[in-house]
Order: C-alpha cells, then structure tokens, then sequence
C-alpha cells in the first residue's frame, strides 16, 4: 500500500498486490525525483542494489565515499582530471601491454628497485649523474665509452685490462 500524508490528511495512492515470489515494479512516467525534505534517503536491499542506464548514472555531491570489501571495475575507457590524487597501498599491481607517460617532474624514494628489460633499455638526457655511496658495477660482452671533448677516469687506483 502506498500512502501519502500532509498534515492531519492521508491518501490511500495505490495498493500494491502480487504473488509470493514475483518482482515487483514501481513505473514512473517522464522525469521523476525521490527526495527527503530533511534526512537522508537510503536505498537497501538483502540481495544487492542495482543501478542501471543505458546511457549515464550520474553521482554529484560534495563528497563521494565507497567503502567495500572488493571493487571490480570492468571499463573500456577511464578519463580521469584532478587537482590532486593521494593513494595508500600495501601492494600495487599494475599489468599493462603498454604505458605512456608525460611527467613535469618525478620524484621517487624507493628502498630497493629491481628493473629487468628484456630487450633495449635507452635514456636520453641533457645531463646524468649516477653515484653510487659504496660500489657501481657496469658489465656486458661489450662496453663503449665515448665523448667528444674530454674522458676523464679519476680513482686512488685505475687498474685496465
């Protein structure tokens, strides 16, 4: 039963009937706004809750938050545009067949790094500084070190060959 109340008066809308077990639908024609005047509105449901458009669901608020045991999110396409994105982890997979990025400036402080390329690995910079506090080791079947003014080799002792 659908009841409407203002005041003192009520008004019997509509009397909901249907046989055990069956779905039932509330229709609405056009547009149409379920609001409190007051409170909140809660949507709750033993089995899940469901919301679905052919073409858009839109949430807007001053703030959003989801709190759930697991998220699976299945896109084509993901745009994202924010002044700020701050992530908390305690492990990060990422699986890509390819990554592009464009980056003002990169900062990184990792306690240990372990890159492996399978194929060529090339850096192109107008300046690189490597320093290592303790030991640096640069091996292969072949090494070139070239330079068009000046090599320097500076050490307590140089031993070649």
């Amino acid at each position: 039963m659908v009841v409407f109340r203002e005041g003192e008066a009520a008004w019997v809308l509509a009397v909901l009937a249907r046989a055990a077990g069956t779905a039932s639908d509330v229709v609405l024609e056009g547009d149409a706004t379920l609001r409190s005047r007051d409170g909140t509105v809660t949507v709750s449901a033993p089995q899940g809750v469901r919301l679905e458009s052919p073409t858009e669901v839109r949430a807007v608020t001053a703030r959003l938050r989801v709190a759930v045991d697991r998220a699976d999110l299945l896109m084509k396409r993901v745009l994202a545009a924010g002044q700020a994105v701050e992530a908390q982890v305690g492990e990060l997979r990422t699986h890509a067949g390819r990554l592009d990025q464009v980056i003002g400036h990169l900062t990184q402080s990792v306690r240990s790094a372990l890159r492996t390329v399978d194929d060529t690995d090339t850096l192109r910079a107008k300046r690189v500084d490597y320093r290592a506090e303790q030991a640096m080791t640069l091996h292969g079947d072949a090494a070139v070190l070239t330079a068009r003014e000046v090599v320097k080799v500076d050490g307590a002792q140089i031993q070649l060959g």
